[in-house]
């Protein structure tokens, strides 16, 4: 797949899928050109891991997430009854932020 990108002057820039995996492991702090990175699994095929790879879950995740049923409850009839605080601005600057880390 080739997207094509117009800029100011006409020219015409080609990014493929791959340029875009690329910035996208970049922005995670993945590998980046010249590094090689874990070969994805075909669709449709398992993956195994091996023992020795593998870290045993940790004793308080076997049970489940650790989740606090009470607070959950809390928020769930806070924002049924509409008396959930929404920070807006709050809100808009936390995704304005992502934005311009995903961007750098």
């Amino acid at each position: 797949m080739v997207d094509s990108i117009s800029q100011s002057g006409g020219a015409q820039i080609k990014r493929t899928a791959d340029d875009a995996a690329a910035r996208l492991q970049k922005a995670k702090g993945g590998p980046t050109v010249g590094q090689p990175a874990a070969p994805a699994a075909p669709a449709g095929e398992n993956v195994e891991i091996s023992a020795p790879v593998a870290q045993p879950m940790p004793a308080e995740l076997k049970s489940g997430p650790p989740v606090e049923m009470e607070l959950v409850t809390r928020i769930q009839e806070a924002i049924a009854n509409g008396s959930y605080p929404i920070d807006l601005e709050k809100i808009t600057e936390s995704l304005f932020q992502s934005y311009l880390e995903l961007n750098n």
